[in-house]
């Protein structure tokens, strides 16, 4: 169910309320079809399309899906919140081009109206006359009741022009709201005329780097008890611990190295299967060995020195900026802690990350870039971490597992070699998919912090809010949400190689590049190994059939824990024995919907299990290796170099067949773009050959494609890549007795990448590929000796392309 975002609907109401968005008064259509959204794939860009308008009575077309209508909903909300802090036109303009086929009228109305202002206005008070006086706080549900929000039945966020009429929800077992939630929703009525309603006043504007985001109040929401499947949980994740031994380096600790390190985990680490209060606040070292905590033992190190202390220290200093600033970031800092306080009072696991070990070794390194070459000093990082979960029984935390993990290892160098040898391919998100709605506000798996005006009440219990009466919305760290797959592809690590970097900025690049993707694939690793933890991996039973096919496997889980397509599944008998294996296809809305709209899987492994046998999810990290090895035929060598002597000649030729191999590193996108076996795949090789007069060719590829699979029944799929080449060419020719002449020759060419090839699963995390690969040279080759000396032989006469076409045989492995 969805947490109490201070009167965000649930996803059944939400689902309610997308059905009725598309419900005029002079028609109707059924609710509960769930279209399908068509994607494309482009060389270089992936973009989602086919959101369509809410449908005529004359030609009718698609619904919008239940996740289409609820981002629309939840930028919209979003706008109205930056409207109260200033000019938010932009916010208005962008949610009109993406969302205006889906969203509701009073939504659109809304945005247009506001859209020309170029400063808000405050919302004019409803009158008495359209409002009805809340009632009195009602008795809480009884016992195994589900609370749920007030919801506006029509669809219209909250603060949308009234009009339409609101009803309140009740909660499943209980004639009245729980105990300490918000009034019940206000009634207006339909015969007044259309006015925008009150507002909660704007919260107090952040300093840069903050962005607006939900305040997940974990002591309003109260998750069912169902051990049947997985159900979304609290979660509060504290800063990694013992990071003390990086700056214990001092060129380290000049860029901030433990800062970075523990940037990087509050940014990755949280998981969007649960509400999550993420903090800068580091554990107590204690806590490593400790088997149970009480809340009080949390609250006691979260909480602030005394309210005296913290006073006399904001109201220290005189009136200059500097002084201000620190003031703001105090009570940000203790507002932190108040909120982390109030949290633990009421979450379900607390998650406690640490450094273990740590070492570093200094090594010289020659930096590229397209104007110079540069040594430069760079550390070689190796950590080692532990993620201990404590899962909360009334007022004690007991200790439940222990995770560990250290980096570098075998994967960790494939990715570097991977991201880092090709500099231009952007693998941040906003290169792949288009994420303007971003930096609207926070994912709403990740809480903000609530409003310095906002009072935070104690909770005495589960369901009872202690922030009823702040505004929903606060502020959070914009780092919290991170825009690269990997690290080395993100905007530090490619400053290193940037042309217009002076020396010093690019070194500190260098270090902070080297500190945030060991940080990155620790992160990684712990969290895998953290999703084969009770309480933290997804599972739920088999069910059979979906819209498109009454006939497939599916399970209840989807959009609502954060179930991504390409998610694995299994099923086991008593003995653990794996019987099949499942992946996820299509995504549903998930939460109580998704009993009635669940998720399709395929099975890929094994014998499909009966309904009702209990899926267990296979963790991945969804990245994948995969070694290569086999012939390449060169396809386009124009004409033979001859050097002719007086008594005679010698001939030098190209080997038209090499032998070599390599290594592909893949990132599986499927989850990112919602198409399955979908990926981003990065390798290199080498292949050698000997031709005529012993000539000799090496060929070193770079290959870059995104690669789509298409499933061929159970265990096999048909894949087919587009992408781009780069192949650096060395030749080298000997000394013979008939005056051959011995040099050395080097050339790059590039062009189109075709692969296409048929890949076996033979184990959840290891398949058989077989595949051709095709590298379509455009440039002809203009050869250069190592010292730019003439050339001889004539070699400056010939055309060569070096297109190929190489048939190989890999194993694909799959972490």
């Amino acid at each position: 169910m969805e947490p109490w975002v201070l009167g965000r609907p649930s996803a059944v109401e939400r689902a309610d309320r997308a059905t009725l968005l598309c419900t005029g008064p002079e028609q109707t259509r059924a609710a509960g079809d769930r279209a399908q959204t068509r994607r494309w794939l482009s060389l270089l860009a992936l973009v989602a399309v086919g959101l369509l308008p809410c449908p005529a009575a004359a030609q009718p077309q698609r619904r919008p899906t239940f996740a289409e209508q609820r981002s629309a909903t939840d930028d919209w909300k979003a706008c109205r919140e930056i409207e109260q802090e200033g000019d938010a036109s932009g916010c208005w303009k962008f949610w009109l081009k993406k969302y205006r086929a889906i969203g509701s009228e009073a939504e659109t109305a809304y945005a247009e109206e506001h859209l020309a202002r170029t400063s808000p206005s405050r919302p004019a008070k409803p009158s008495k006359s359209e409002v009805k006086k809340p009632e009195s706080k009602p008795p809480a549900p009884p016992a195994g009741a589900t609370p749920e929000p007030n919801v506006d039945r029509t669809g219209a966020a909250p603060g949308a022009a009234a009009g339409s009429r609101r009803t309140t929800s009740k909660p499943r077992g209980a004639d009245e709201p729980p105990a300490g939630s918000a009034p019940p929703a206000k009634e207006i009525d339909l015969d007044e005329p259309e006015k925008e309603p009150a507002a909660p006043a704007a919260p107090t504007p952040p300093d840069p780097g903050f962005v607006p985001g939900d305040v997940l109040d974990f002591c309003a929401l109260r998750p069912r008890e169902d051990t049947s499947r997985f159900v979304k949980r609290r979660t509060i994740v504290f800063a990694l611990g013992n990071t003390a031994p990086i700056n214990s380096d001092p060129q380290l600790a000049k860029v901030g190295g433990a800062q970075l390190a523990r940037d990087v985990f509050a940014a990755r680490f949280p998981l969007g299967r649960f509400y999550n209060v993420i903090t800068e606040i580091p554990p107590d070292p204690a806590w490593a060995t400790a088997s149970e905590l009480s809340v009080e033992d949390v609250r006691r190190h979260v909480l602030p020195r005394s309210e005296a202390q913290t006073e006399q220290d904001e109201n220290d200093g005189s009136d200059d900026e500097g002084r201000a600033a620190e003031q703001r970031r105090k009570k940000a800092a203790r507002r932190e802690r108040e909120f982390v306080a109030y949290s633990a009072a009421c979450a379900d696991f607390l998650a406690i990350p640490r450094l273990t070990a740590f070492s570093v070794e200094w090594i010289e390194v020659e930096i590229k870039t397209k104007s110079a070459t540069r040594k430069l000093r760079s550390p070689e990082i190796s950590l080692e971490g532990s993620l201990v979960i404590f899962k909360r029984t009334a007022d004690t935390y007991k200790r439940v597992d222990e995770v560990s993990a250290s980096v570098p290892g075998l994967l960790d160098a494939a990715t570097d070699i991977a991201a880092s040898s090709i500099p231009d391919v952007d693998l941040s998100l906003g290169g792949l998919v288009d994420t303007a709605a971003k930096a609207i506000q926070m994912p709403p798996h990740i809480s903000a912090l609530p409003d310095a005006a906002c009072a935070i009440g104690a909770a005495a219990a589960d369901g009872d809010a202690g922030l009823g009466g702040c505004s929903r919305k606060g502020h959070a760290k914009a780092a919290l949400v991170p825009d690269e797959i990997e690290e080395r592809a993100g905007p530090t690590c490619k400053k290193v190689t940037a042309d217009d970097v002076e020396p010093g900025e690019q070194q500190e690049a260098l270090i902070q590049c080297e500190v945030r993707s060991r940080a990155a694939q620790l992160v990684r690793q712990l969290q895998k190994d953290a999703r084969s933890v009770e309480g933290w991996y997804l599972h739920a039973p088999r069910q059979t059939g979906v819209e498109d096919d009454p006939e497939a496997p599916a399970i209840s889980l989807g959009e609502e824990e954060a179930l991504k397509v390409g998610y694995g599944f299994v099923a086991l008998d008593a003995k653990g024995e794996r019987l099949a294996f499942y992946k996820a296809t299509d995504i549903g809305p998930g939460g109580e919907v998704g009993l009635q709209k669940p998720s399709e899987l395929s099975l890929r492994l094994g014998d499909d299990v009966p309904e009702g046998t209990s899926l267990k999810e296979y963790p991945q990290i969804g990245i994948s290796l995969m070694p290569y090895f086999g012939p390449a035929f060169l396809t386009w060598n124009y004409g033979r170099t001859t050097k002719e002597m007086a008594e005679g000649g010698v001939t030098y030729d190209l080997a038209s067949t090499m032998i070599g191999g390599g290594v592909n590193v893949s990132y599986d996108l499927s989850g990112l773009i919602g198409l399955a076996e979908l990926y981003l795949r990065i390798g290199g090789g080498a292949y050698a050959g000997v031709g005529g007069a012993d000539t000799t060719l090496i060929a070193v590829p770079i290959d870059v494609a995104f690669e789509k699979g298409f499933y061929l029944g159970r265990v096999a799929a048909w894949y087919l890549g587009l992408g781009f080449t780069t192949t650096q060419i060395i030749v080298s020719t000997a000394e013979t007795d008939g005056g051959g002449i011995a040099q050395d020759m080097s050339v790059a060419v590039y062009g189109a990448l075709v692969r296409t090839g048929f890949d076996f699963l033979v184990h959840p995390d290891v398949s058989l590929r077989l595949e051709c690969v095709a590298r379509l040279n455009f440039n002809q080759a203009q050869y250069k000796t190592s010292e730019d000396e003439p050339l001889e032989n004539n070699w400056g006469d010939r055309e060569d392309h070096y297109m190929s076409f190489a048939p190989t045989g890999a194993l694909q492995w799959t972490f």
